[in-house]
């Protein structure tokens, strides 16, 4: 510190008491800086301010940290920069139990939540022409979307009563507070987008800083598992959002796996019967899908379609699920147990030994895998409506136990003729109540010889 922080610097070994005071640390910044956390008081000065909020914030991994970090006088250093994730108002509203309590249980979010991954798309300057004026970096993706809202949800369990946040959401990186943050926009700033990657939550009370690394599992857009904190976890594992289905879509439900055709004559039946239409036309389902999922109380097509397929009730037959390009290291272990959102089986194992073939040009991207789910789960067929019916297709969605496992090699042809062999990885998997069975994975064998990315 400098002699202007206090009006006369005290003899060295000399005790001198103060007026308490108004400005400067605050009591959780001056513990931080006594117990050695001198990084954020480097911070603190840089930005001239005191920190005095509490949030929740994912932090870029140190190649993305380095890539955002700007250079000037009004610039935030490296140390500050983040993403937030929730804003928790005053840190002085936070009693050490409740602290505790929160440390707790992002900790617990931290080990088991995949990297995040997500995009930097853009730069904008916010609040132009005000004192709060600041440049920023635009950040998207599915993946940082339901982290954030799985620690929302985290904290209405936790009965916290949490300040109203931003809605919608909007994720970013604030990258300088200036008058002009428009002269920081540089052809050379432009260039930095691309994919961003968060390996690192962060729960902060004023100047006390708290990261938890992020667990070690990234789930491959190409795959489906799911494990927790990749979505919404009010929508995944409990029987989706079956509480929340109407009785129209209870309904729909059952005629639907009794193989009956919808009445559309009916308009709730109608709109579930064009968004499964949309669902079967897509590889990746309605384009509002992944909102319905976050949210139990959307309206519309899509938000219907997912509680009617929550609502299916526990009496699917044997399902399968058939996917190339798969990685080993994706493959869930016997024992496993992960969450799944709206994802499509089919009832023919000749159905899904077809999606197993990939086509010529991913003939070299990895192994093939047959999922088979075993007879009484909650799935919604949907062939009746299916822009494919040939396809026999059911949606699933819940929590999943693997019970066996299984690898062999085959010769497989693909939708463009080529031939090779390749590894089949076999699954075997059952329904189960998030009651009985809590999100867990066993341990995997190395990456490459002597490496275990599993601990």
């Amino acid at each position: 510190m400098t002699a202007d922080f206090f009006p006369t610097m005290p003899e060295p070994g000399a005790i001198e008491f103060i007026d308490e005071p108004t400005e400067g640390f605050t009591e959780d910044e001056a513990y931080a800086f006594l117990s050695g956390g001198t990084p954020y008081l480097d911070v603190i000065v840089a930005a001239a301010e005191v920190h005095t909020g509490a949030m929740i914030a994912f932090i870029p991994s140190s190649d993305d940290l380095a890539e955002l970090v700007l250079d000037g006088e009004d610039t935030e250093p490296l140390e500050e920069l983040h993403c937030t994730a929730i804003y928790l108002g005053d840190a002085d509203e936070y009693d050490d139990e409740m602290r505790a309590t929160i440390h707790a249980q992002v900790a617990a979010f931290a080990a088991v939540q995949p990297v995040v991954r997500g995009d930097v798309f853009g730069y904008s300057v916010w609040n132009p022409d005000t004192p709060d004026a600041c440049l920023v970096a635009d950040v998207g993706g599915v993946d940082l979307e339901d982290a954030q809202n799985a620690l929302v949800e985290l904290c209405d369990d936790l009965e916290i009563g949490i300040p109203d946040q931003n809605v919608p959401y909007r994720p970013h990186v604030t990258l300088a507070y200036a008058e002009d943050p428009r002269t920081l926009m540089t052809d050379e700033l432009m260039t930095k987008t691309g994919p961003a990657t968060f390996d690192v939550v962060r729960v902060a009370f004023g100047g006390v800083v708290t990261d938890y690394p992020l667990g070690a599992i990234t789930a491959s857009g190409e795959f489906v598992f799911h494990l927790a904190g990749q979505h919404d976890q009010s929508t995944h594992g409990r029987g989706g959002l079956a509480e929340h289905a109407s009785a129209v879509e209870v309904r729909a439900a059952q005629r639907l796996n009794n193989g009956k055709r919808l009445d559309t004559s009916d308009p709730e039946q109608a709109q579930i019967a064009s968004s499964i239409g949309i669902w079967t036309r897509s590889s990746s389902g309605p384009s509002g899908i992944a909102a319905a999922i976050r949210d139990p109380h959307s309206t519309g097509a899509d938000a219907a379609f997912v509680r009617t397929v929550a609502a299916a009730p526990p009496d699917a037959p044997t399902l399968y699920r058939g996917m190339h390009s798969t990685s080993p290291h994706q493959v869930p272990q016997e024992g496993d147990v992960f969450d799944l959102g709206p994802t499509s089986f089919t009832s023919s194992r000749g159905v899904a030994d077809d999606f197993m073939r990939p086509y010529s040009h991913a003939f070299g991207t990895g192994d093939v895998t047959r999922m088979k789910v075993k007879k009484k789960s909650r799935a919604l067929r949907v062939d009746k409506h299916s822009v494919h019916p040939d396809e026999k297709e059911y949606v699933g969605m819940g929590r999943y136990r693997v019970t066996s496992t299984s690898t062999s090699t085959i010769t497989i042809k693909s939708h463009k003729g080529d031939v090779r062999e390749v590894t089949l990885h076999e699954i075997e998997i059952e329904q189960v109540s998030p009651d009985a069975f809590d999100v867990t994975r066993a341990a995997r064998p190395p990456m490459y010889e002597g490496e275990n990315p599993w601990g």
